[in-house]
């Protein structure tokens, strides 16, 4: 049982780093009913597939008992191994890989985009990730593993993190394998705190996993579909952020 938790998340990332190789197959989707989707937009659908995966784990395991006893079965044993664990190195991991993005840059290594388009592209998924999981923390009214409060689904802290991952994967996935996957392995820790901080049920974390991904490949989606090829280009946006319990404001300045 205790393997489990590392090896649902890790999938996630093995998933990605295998799709960083067939980005270029991916071809235009049309959707020709309920027009969801624009029939000329390159929807990469793959990208999507295994974060659905998660993300319906999830949300059944809020409801299901079967799913639900992993949940408390996970919590127990990690209690019984390490009665006293706590850090508060999760609040700094769940940027790390978006922070490597930028100082990769600084050093002269050269993402898909930009320095400007990275830092809107990111800014875009940080408030999709605030979007998603604020408004379910409320609606679903989940109590946390340590009893603290009623927002535990799904987790905002692994949403953040994995976003941040999948960010990195895109950037410099194609420079080096490898920093994909320390990217992933980042978020899969910052995951691993949550629970063994006992914040949050497994349940949550694998759903912020699949969240986080889909809030950066939206983001990606939208500023490709909308902002750069429409010409759209704001010298500064401001937004504000609301993320665990705690309100602030992002600014993105366009170079």
């Amino acid at each position: 049982m205790k393997k489990i938790p590392g090896f649902f998340i890790l999938s996630l990332c093995i998933f990605r780093l295998n799709a960083q190789n067939t980005d270029s197959l991916y071809r235009p989707v049309k959707i020709q009913r309920w027009g969801v989707i624009d029939s000329a937009a390159n929807i990469r659908v793959i990208n999507f597939m295994a974060p659905a995966v998660f993300i319906t784990y999830g949300a059944l395991a809020v409801k299901s008992d079967l799913l639900e006893s992993l949940n408390f079965s996970t919590k127990a044993e990690i209690k019984e191994d390490h009665p006293f664990f706590k850090t508060h190195i999760d609040n700094y991991f769940q940027y790390a890989p978006a922070a490597a993005v930028f100082a990769l840059q600084l050093a002269g290594v050269k993402g898909k985009n930009t320095p400007a388009r990275e830092a809107m592209i990111y800014a875009s998924s940080m408030a999709i990730a605030a979007a998603i999981t604020v408004p379910l923390k409320h609606w679903t009214h989940e109590l946390r593993p340590d009893s603290s409060n009623y927002y535990s689904f799904p987790s905002g802290h692994t949403t953040t993190a994995f976003a941040s991952a999948e960010f990195l994967r895109i950037e410099y996935g194609h420079v080096s394998p490898w920093i994909a996957v320390a990217g992933y392995a980042a978020a899969t820790a910052t995951a691993a705190f949550r629970l063994y901080n006992n914040k949050h049920w497994f349940s949550d974390v694998v759903a912020g996993a699949g969240f986080g991904v889909v809030s950066t490949d939206l983001a990606y989606w939208l500023n490709d579909k909308i902002l750069w090829r429409k010409k759209i280009h704001p010298s500064l946006s401001i937004f504000p952020v609301y993320q665990n319990n705690s309100f602030g404001m992002g600014l993105v300045k366009n170079f």
